[in-house]
């Protein structure tokens, strides 16, 4: 097997393979604005171009193509998006899909969270990222009737999540970017008279907390990825310590 990253060159197959891939999902739901079989070339281009986005090509060892996937890191590739995993309809139910998966975590070891999103009523689909290590987290997102889309996530466990006061840290604008803040919002806060308390998974923040000169909660911002997990908790029982 040969696992590559795509080039320019390589956009027409991608296109190619995704119409086959999916073209049964699309005549299943008619889903004319989301389906990845109604995308053009153009469209895959402009992602191709993104500088956070990659495609990668799965080749037999006769240098047959088999499928491929797009993803997009995120937070300075802290978490790995799975935008599209397409396997050419001759080739599905083979394992291929799996094996790209195993692939992409390999490539990103560091990474603490993969996401992707499905259809929900694909039950197959579903069981798939399942087997895979994925979970379902949010709520369902309507398409059309009888069609919702599910979040699913590949986490790390989140006892690994470390809090500590970022006041005195965070000096100017490019600081509060780089750890993907709401500047705005720190701004109108008058964010020099408040604390703020942060909460790490790995190097990468998943939270914060702000409390004012009376240390009183004045608000708690976990990341949707990580909502649910007990990242709120944390934050408030260090706050309490």
């Amino acid at each position: 097997m040969i696992f590559k990253l795509a080039g320019s060159t390589d956009l027409d197959i991608i296109l190619s393979i995704q119409k086959r891939a999916f073209q049964n999902l699309y005549h299943k739901y008619m889903d004319e604005d989301t389906s990845p079989y109604t995308e053009s070339i153009d469209l895959i281009r402009f992602r191709f171009n993104q500088d956070n986005y990659q495609y990668f090509l799965l080749l037999s060892k006769d240098r047959e193509y088999i499928g491929f996937v797009g993803i997009q890191q995120i937070l300075q590739s802290s978490v790995i998006r799975i935008a599209i995993l397409a396997i050419d309809e001759k080739f599905q139910n083979n394992g291929y899909g799996s094996t790209i998966v195993k692939k992409i975590k390999e490539m990103f070891p560091n990474a603490i969270a993969f996401e992707l999103d499905t259809i929900w009523e694909e039950k197959n689909l579903v069981h798939f990222y399942e087997k895979n290590g994925f979970k379902q987290f949010g709520g369902l997102r309507k398409i059309q009737e009888k069609m919702n889309l599910v979040s699913m996530r590949d986490l790390v466990s989140v006892s690994a999540v470390n809090v500590s006061q970022l006041t005195g840290t965070l000096t100017n604008k490019k600081k509060f970017l780089e750890l993907g803040m709401d500047y705005e919002e720190m701004e109108a806060l008058n964010i020099k008279k408040h604390k703020i308390y942060g909460a790490f998974l790995e190097n990468t923040l998943i939270g914060y907390l702000i409390e004012n000169e009376l240390n009183e909660t004045l608000s708690v911002t976990v990341y949707p990825l990580f909502e649910g997990l007990g990242v709120y908790e944390k934050l408030s029982l260090y706050k309490i310590d």
